[in-house]
């Protein structure tokens, strides 16, 4: 991925970015939309797209990997009632 290998202009409008996106209202749910939605986000912040990308990925996927947590996930598990 470009984000990986230093190129931190460019969000990855994944599903998880365009879900939340498109719920606050900032977008439409598409991945162009979204991706100049991270941009947008990313210049009104001051920081990278990149940045803007991995704080909501963290946030939705709930990996908080430099926790101390167990498993670094939030989240409880579905129940199956």
């Amino acid at each position: 991925m470009l984000k990986e290998l230093g190129y931190v202009s460019y969000p990855k409008p994944d599903v998880h970015l365009m879900d939340v996106f498109a719920e606050l209202g900032l977008c439409k749910h598409e991945p162009l939309d979204t991706f100049e939605a991270v941009v947008k986000m990313a210049e009104v912040c001051g920081e990278t797209p990149y940045k803007v990308d991995k704080v909501f990925w963290l946030i939705c996927s709930g990996r908080y990997y430099k926790d101390e947590m167990a498993n670094n996930k939030v989240r409880q598990p579905k129940s199956n009632l």
